[in-house]
């Protein structure tokens, strides 16, 4: 969102409460700071303060999970060996097989967030819910 787009949006919030306040430059500001905040809690926002990063081709602007940040969030326990396969696995406290507990990595790993439309792409087991907890 451009600062004109924001500056619009904020002047079409005042303008519409200016009445319940009695003042268009308090009612601005308060405006002004509901669309800042609601800028700051995006999608896009939320999986860039986690350290991911976006990939940007042509028209398109994606962020890819990486797994290991969202084992916590999806309930994900993995221990793997020093060869670097998977020796013990469980998924909100089930055990489950290692081949499953591979799929759900791979899943992670593979799934996005398309910037541009606002979806996410590649989740089958999870919801962007448990990935932004």
């Amino acid at each position: 969102m451009t600062k004109r787009e924001i500056f619009i949006k904020a002047h079409q919030i005042a303008h519409n409460t200016v009445k319940f306040v009695g003042n268009y430059l308090i009612a601005f500001s308060f405006a002004l700071k509901e669309v800042y905040q609601k800028m700051s809690n995006t999608t896009k926002d939320k999986l860039l303060a986690m350290g991911l990063n976006v990939w940007a081709k042509g028209d398109k602007e994606r962020i890819y999970l990486k797994a290991w940040k969202f084992y916590d969030k999806v309930g994900l326990k993995i221990t793997k060996r020093p060869s670097g396969s998977i020796s013990e696995s469980t998924w909100d406290g089930e055990i489950i097989s290692h081949s499953f507990a591979g799929r759900l990595i791979g899943e992670l790993n593979n799934a996005y967030y398309d910037c541009k439309n606002d979806e996410w792409v590649g989740l089958k087991h999870f919801t962007p819910e448990q990935l932004l907890k």
